[in-house]
């Protein structure tokens, strides 16, 4: 093979020397070396006092204020159902009293924070304190009875005769669909307040928030 002599070594002896200093180790690796890149070492050191003071303090200050919106929000959703159930249970006696064709009594005991349904009261011309004698009474003759949370008290009701705000009050509802009527207000421990509406002719039940 013909070379080219440049005095100290032959243009194929560059070239062999080049491949193998300089194009070999950047493609070709030694794999005959055992060296290894060090193992990364992570670090698990915890929390200290100062930063775990700073969550405590931050979750504080968080659920200082949102603990009175939270409370108030479900006491207005307490509130607002218990104003639905009343109003369910005035409906409740009606429609009772149209299927099956008698008269049915809401007796609301206010002091009491009840209301009784009762049916078939004895004649209207009785006061209610002449229907039965005593509460036990009231209870054992009632056929449905939903007692109010303590936090929700009945303020007063109002009818044709006058309003009342303690002792008994009474809403009657016929076999025709009509009713003593009446109004019933109601109030929780933070003043808010609900009224409920029952037809004098109509019968029917509304709920004023």
């Amino acid at each position: 093979m013909w070379t080219l002599s440049t005095g100290k070594a032959s243009v194929d002896e560059h070239r062999f020397r080049y491949f193998e200093w300089v194009v070999r180790p950047a493609y070709l690796p030694n794999i005959t070396s055992t060296s290894r890149r060090p193992a990364i070492q992570y670090s698990s050191g915890g929390y200290t006092l100062l930063e775990l003071l700073v969550v405590l303090i931050i979750i504080s200050m968080v659920s200082a204020l949102v603990a009175p919106k939270l409370a108030g929000s479900l006491s207005s959703l307490n509130f607002k159902t218990t104003a639905k159930r009343l109003s369910a249970s005035l409906r409740y006696a009606r429609s009772r009293a149209t299927s099956e064709k008698i008269t049915y009594c809401a007796l609301l005991q206010i002091d009491e924070n009840r209301l009784l349904i009762i049916a078939d009261p004895p004649a209207l011309t009785e006061t209610l304190h002449e229907i039965v004698s005593d509460e036990e009474q009231q209870i054992a003759r009632a056929s449905f009875v939903y007692e109010l949370p303590s936090e929700i008290k009945i303020e007063k009701a109002v009818s044709a005769a006058g309003e009342v705000a303690s002792g008994l009050f009474s809403i009657f509802f016929f076999p025709s669909g009509g009713s003593s009527g009446g109004e019933v207000e109601l109030v929780n421990e933070k003043g808010r307040r609900s009224k409920i509406i029952v037809d004098f002719i109509t019968g029917s039940v509304k709920l004023n928030d």
